[in-house]
């Protein structure tokens, strides 16, 4: 099984983004979904998966698809596809590039939610969470086998916090959110 850590948001914060690699030093993926303002060359992780937020100098990718482990995964920062308004222009974004997982950010608002076959998950800000009942940073660590697993963490104390970000979503569906894609 391979893990993954996601990060959203960092704003010039590669202090933050290397204590999170340095809290988690079996995983050696991260996708990264833009806003970073920042050179990456500086952050020690074997591989890294940078996109371009609304923030960023227009030279890195605006998306990425890769595959890791058969899951097919969509990395977009959101503001193309106006997450702020919701996530249907996404939605029907990830349908036609027939992914498993789409990882975006822009909106600071950790979530994780399932729309037909997609998964869909926003990590947060490691930087500036903002508004919403999650005013905590935050990222994400995607655990890929049979099942698709997805916790959320503090980005500075590394506690696992997903009470906190599900509890905001409603109870149902809570159940649902840590393993929920079948191969």
């Amino acid at each position: 099984m391979t893990s993954l850590l996601v990060v959203s948001d960092s704003h010039v914060h590669n202090a933050t983004l290397q204590g999170i690699f340095q809290a988690h030093p079996d995983i050696s993926i991260c996708l990264h979904c833009g806003d970073i303002q920042d050179d990456p060359a500086s952050l020690k992780i074997e591989t890294l998966y940078l996109v371009q937020g609304n923030t960023d100098v227009p030279t890195m990718p605006k998306e990425l698809i890769i595959e890791i482990d058969h899951y097919q995964i969509l990395i977009v920062h959101g503001h193309e596809q106006v997450v702020e308004d919701g996530l249907d222009d996404l939605v029907a974004y990830g349908k036609t590039k027939n992914v498993d997982l789409i990882c975006y950010g822009h909106t600071h608002h950790p979530m994780v939610a399932k729309r037909d076959d997609l998964t869909i998950l926003n990590p947060g800000s490691v930087a500036f969470p903002r508004g919403g009942k999650v005013f905590v940073p935050t990222y994400a660590i995607v655990d890929l086998g049979d099942d698709l697993t997805i916790h959320f963490y503090h980005a500075k104390t590394h506690a696992c916090v997903d009470d906190l970000v599900l509890g905001s979503q409603t109870k149902k569906k809570k159940k649902s959110f840590f393993s929920f894609l079948k191969r």
